[in-house]
């Protein structure tokens, strides 16, 4: 079980909560260091490069996981159809050759006793 199988009452995943709970603490840390202007302006922006190419990771890899999940919904659902097709129509042969059996059966019982309706 994943950190982010846990939610809160609002929703709110554990991940997600300290992914936020770490990006706003780096923020913090950063404006209270004692850092010139420039220095502290320029980390928080590689900082927040850094967060922006692990979200889009992050995206590329449940894309990836939910196309290939979706793909194979699809193919069983496609082989569960094929094989329902397959089963209804064994037993619609089944019961057209049953029928005409029967009947066969019923119009050579009625020639053997002569009774033709």
């Amino acid at each position: 079980m994943s950190m982010d199988d846990y939610t809160n009452e609002r929703g709110i995943s554990t991940g997600t909560a300290l992914l936020v709970g770490a990006a706003v603490g780096a923020g913090l840390a950063l404006l209270y260091a004692p850092r010139s202007g420039r220095e502290t302006r320029q980390q928080l922006s590689t900082g927040a490069s850094r967060l922006r190419e692990k979200a889009n990771d992050a995206y590329g890899t449940v894309s990836s996981r939910a196309r290939e999940t979706a793909d194979r919904a699809r193919d069983a659902a496609n082989d569960m159809q094929s094989k329902g097709k397959y089963v209804v129509d064994r037993a619609r042969d089944a019961y057209r050759q049953t029928r005409r059996d029967f009947e066969s059966t019923v119009r050579d019982a009625a020639e053997e006793t002569g009774f033709n309706g």
